[in-house]
């Protein structure tokens, strides 16, 4: 089975997604998961997340709340790539915020009682915390003894100098011998929080208020090159229009012990939160998952012939009606490059299964994603992603539809398609949720053994369970009687040892 590797989140959140049963909670599903993906070739940490390295990912959407007073509730979507070579992990992080805050605390001149006072001003942040002793819980207020590695991101007193403040948090239920603050937690004990920086020196450089007149506005933190542990993480943001671009990277293993050693044969929790212009914890996401991956196959279609069924593909159909062109096709404005494979046959029989399926992986535990855009049909405007593929009346389906606004995840036996109910919601069918036709969404399944965690547009949706289909098989796309639907981006991730 596969191993699995990272959880994220400083409070334990959940977000809720409605079916036509019951609402499912993502506390009832288990955390969603992100792909850390192996690749020979390190992304260039500027910020910007432009290099190819990045397509390749599975991105993850989480939405990050704001757990206490004031505007408890409020919340801002984040979304996560995971990259890994032999030696280093790689993050690439965005997150909406309307205004850039690259101040923090600045002096201000008080012409009345002429001295400096410190200002209001805050800058934006970002934090990841990796468990590292004891147990992690993602919430600070647990009460839980633990220790754990943040890699805390700061606008304007760590991104210049490109790296991130490296500390930990130490939680104990008695007073340590080093500075900390007591709290209440939410088990009603008293907990002690400190947060000290990792060894070396500082990134961050702090001066003292000038005792005399120096302008109306003096910085009150400037730039350091930091050093030992302390130099260890890595990080760039960028801010443009309305969103935070931040890249991180980190040895997996520092040597230093402070730090938490990321071993890909081992899993371990973490969490992330988002800071908007605040000196006080903003925005935590509720827990996700991490599994270090190799790729399996990443198909752009670019390469591929137009007008031709992409090369390691074949086509099938399930039921009756034409048998379904799929053909690679140019397209104005696809996720990635300028083709994309394309469903064009727009035969209405109602129960008309086309099939495209990669003959190249055979595998039982896979983790597949595709960007897909339903570009019309009157009975479906239907897309899917098949996995553990027999032949054409064998196999599992989970498929997005514009028409209804649902995902909804099927097995196809002898023929037969036949939903499979929500996990936690009875024999709900599916989870609705918004596919806009004409616009490209993504659909994602994680199939472990008889679990399924199914995603839409980088959210997870729901979980169901089968034990139907245990054996191996082929994965593929789908689409449904007159849907034309296009697709770009078929990312497949091989999880299990099993595979073929």
């Amino acid at each position: 089975m596969i191993h699995r590797t990272l959880l994220v989140a400083f409070a334990a959140v959940g977000l809720a997604c409605s079916s036509s049963a019951q609402q499912v909670r993502e506390s009832d599903m288990g955390p969603p998961r992100l792909v850390s993906a192996r690749v020979a070739k390190a992304p260039t940490l500027d910020g910007v997340g432009d290099d190819e390295v990045w397509k390749a990912t599975i991105p993850l959407q989480v939405i990050a709340r704001r757990p206490l007073p004031p505007n408890e509730g409020a919340s801002v979507p984040v979304t996560i790539r995971s990259v890994h070579t032999d030696t280093q992990i790689f993050f690439l992080v965005t997150w909406e915020d309307s205004t850039e805050s690259v101040s923090h605390k600045t002096w201000v001149w008080n012409a009345g009682e002429k001295t400096y006072d410190q200002g209001d001003d805050r800058e934006d942040m970002f934090s990841l915390a990796f468990e590292h002793t004891g147990p992690f819980d993602a919430d600070m207020l647990a009460g839980i003894e633990a220790v754990w590695d943040v890699w805390h991101w700061k606008a304007f007193r760590t991104n210049p100098q490109g790296h991130a403040t490296d500390k930990t948090h130490h939680y104990t239920l008695t007073k340590p011998q080093r500075k900390a603050k007591s709290h209440t937690a939410r088990n009603e004990k008293e907990i002690w929080i400190a947060r000290p920086e990792d060894s070396g020196d500082s990134v961050e450089g702090k001066r003292p208020a000038p005792t005399t007149f120096d302008g109306e506005r003096v910085v009150q933190y400037v730039p350091a090159i930091p050093s030992g542990s302390a130099a260890d993480v890595r990080a760039k943001g960028v801010w443009a229009a309305g969103e935070w671009s931040l890249e991180l990277s980190r040895r997996l293993e520092t040597g230093h012990p402070d730090d938490t050693a990321l071993d890909p044969q081992r899993s371990y929790k973490a969490a992330v939160a988002a800071f908007d212009h605040t000196g006080e914890m903003d925005k935590a996401s509720g827990v996700i998952e991490m599994a270090f991956v190799r790729l399996a196959a990443s198909k752009n279609f670019e390469s591929d012939e137009q007008g031709a069924v992409p090369s390691g593909f074949s086509t099938a159909r399930t039921g009756g009606g034409d048998p379904g062109e799929w053909v690679v096709r140019k397209e104005a404005n696809p996720p990635s490059g300028r083709r994309v494979v394309a469903q064009i046959s727009d035969d209405s029989t109602n129960y008309r299964l086309p099939l495209l399926v990669y003959d190249d992986l055979t595998a039982t535990d896979v983790d597949v994603s595709v960007r897909f855009k339903p570009v019309s049909g009157r009975v479906d405007q239907g897309a899917g992603i098949v996995w553990r593929y027999q032949d054409e009346d064998n196999y599992y389906v989970v498929r997005a539809n514009a028409l209804e606004d649902n995902v909804v995840a099927y097995k196809v036996e002898k023929g037969k398609r036949s939903n499979i109910g929500v996990k936690g919601a009875g024999s709900a069918y599916g989870v609705r949720t918004e596919i806009p036709s004409g616009q490209w969404n993504s659909l994602r399944v994680v199939a472990d053994g008889s679990l399924f965690e199914i995603y839409s547009n980088d959210r997870k949706l729901f979980e169901v369970e089968d034990a139907t289909f245990a054996e191996a098989g082929r994965v593929g796309l789908w689409t449904k009687a007159d849907s034309v639907t296009y697709f770009d981006d078929l990312t497949v991730v091989r999880l299990d040892r099993r595979a073929q």
